[in-house]
């Protein structure tokens, strides 16, 4: 079901919630019902993977009316056809995300699992690591959900989350993308969300620190 939207003061970004506690046949009545093309999502196999697909569409249809059309650029990055808004889509355990600016914005939302713990070599470079506590849960997943928004705001395949984008040492809020000489810098700021959920939103942000 679509819960209430909540407006993030990060250059305006506007983030709505979807909660999945209907069934595959559910939401494809739903979508029916709104008049939502789903023939393209017939064929996935996986349910879960179906019903975050559907429900994405729901709420994009609920909160940007019946003429909003998803679609996805060569990167795979979501958009609205002909619109002059910027959005941002993440899924997790059974919540959807989506963000609305006027900017570009970059969204994740992650249940606050031990597995991060497991896997922080993979997306933390050597100085982060140092940083951050191996057991500490909270942290390692701020750090994750940032890497990962940033990911999306920037738009570019194949980045190493561990020293492609990284926390700038002088702004802890900032993260950067590296794409050759260049160091995109890019504002973060991290929201607990329904309680064991953690959501990050990234969006363009002007900085004085260079490194």
């Amino acid at each position: 079901m679509l819960l209430d939207k909540e407006t993030i003061y990060l250059d305006n970004v506007t983030v709505y919630f979807w909660k999945i506690e209907e069934s595959r046949k559910e939401l494809e009545e739903l979508c029916k019902k709104s008049s939502v093309s789903v023939s393209h999502i017939t064929e996935i196999k996986c349910d879960r993977r179906a019903c975050e697909k559907l429900a994405t569409l729901l709420i994009i249809n609920h909160t940007l009316g019946n003429n909003a059309e998803l679609c996805h650029n060569e990167d795979g990055a979501p958009y609205i056809k002909n619109a002059p808004l910027h959005i941002s889509i993440s899924h997790s355990a059974h919540y959807v995300a989506l963000a609305c600016s006027a900017a570009p914005v970059g969204i994740d939302i992650e249940y606050k699992a031990e597995q991060v713990l497991r896997v922080r070599e993979k997306f933390l470079n050597d100085r982060e690591l140092a940083a951050t506590g191996h057991d500490d849960k909270v942290a390692n997943m701020m750090f994750w959900t940032a890497k990962e928004a940033v990911y999306k705001i920037h738009g570019k395949k194949g980045i190493d989350f561990r020293n492609g984008i990284y926390q700038d040492t002088r702004i802890k809020s900032v993260f950067r993308a590296v794409d050759g000489r260049k160091r995109t810098p890019y504002k973060v700021q991290h929201f607990n969300i329904k309680g064991n959920f953690m959501l990050a939103i990234a969006a363009q942000k002007l900085v004085k620190s260079k490194n």
